[in-house]
């Protein structure tokens, strides 16, 4: 489950990211999650887990990288 939901999250937007870094109009990435991120799963602990990860991983990327963006 993490390797399908997080790090396929991560490694597009560690090759998106890169390539809107390379160009002037930079861009934008949308991470897609669950309810489940938020408020847990019943009888799926793993998928609400996973999901959340990607709502965490997805707010620190746009913290560092939105820095690097604006100033």
């Amino acid at each position: 489950m993490v390797g399908i939901n997080l790090n396929g999250t991560f490694f597009g937007c560690k090759w998106a990211g890169k390539q809107m870094m390379d160009q002037p109009s930079g861009g934008s990435i949308i991470n897609i999650s669950s309810i489940a991120g938020v408020y847990g799963s019943t009888m799926m602990s793993h998928y609400g887990a996973s999901k959340a990860a990607v709502v965490n991983f997805t707010r620190a990327l746009g913290m560092a990288w939105g820095a690097r963006a604006c100033g």
